[in-house]
């Protein structure tokens, strides 16, 4: 017998995914999938890989001359190469764009968020920041508007 309508759980409508490591862009296809109706699931919003400074983003804690070993983020060093990655993103199939402000220490310097926000706002896009230290959390704001923070240490919350 079928439960009735009030028994069964509430579905999820709507789903942001900021996190894709390793399998790099795995998402975008399951969001096209679901848009086609080929399978059922929420709307999703999917950042792709994170952009993150080269040589400061290390989870695995593999070493760093190992440059195609698979991480959830696409390293950038300046600000043109920034601007680059938020292109490639979009390209891949972002909708939303995450960086990693800090990792254990700050990485990405103000002009290159900066310079990620305005190129992520021209297309549309919105931009997340993964920030963990104190100054990583501070600088996310100055990048420009729109900026949204995920905080763990540093002080108080915040969203």
């Amino acid at each position: 017998m079928l439960p009735s309508l009030r028994q069964r759980p509430r579905p999820i409508s709507h789903l942001h995914k900021v996190y894709d490591r390793p399998q790099f862009d795995s998402d975008v296809a399951l969001r096209d999938a679901i848009k086609q109706s080929l399978v059922d699931g929420p709307r999703m919003q999917v950042a792709t890989r994170a952009i993150a400074a080269v040589g400061q983003y290390n989870p695995f804690g593999v070493s760093p001359d190992l440059t195609n070993f698979p991480t959830g983020a696409q390293m950038v060093s300046g600000a043109g190469e920034a601007r680059r990655a938020v292109r490639e993103r979009i390209g891949h199939g972002a909708d939303l764009i995450k960086v990693y402000a800090d990792w254990t220490r700050p990485i990405l310097i103000v002009d290159e968020m900066r310079v990620i926000v305005e190129e992520a706002h021209k297309q549309g896009r919105k931009v997340a920041a993964h920030a963990t230290s104190p100054e990583g959390i501070k600088n996310a704001p100055h990048s420009g508007r729109g900026f949204h923070r995920a905080c763990t240490r540093g002080g108080p919350p915040c969203y």
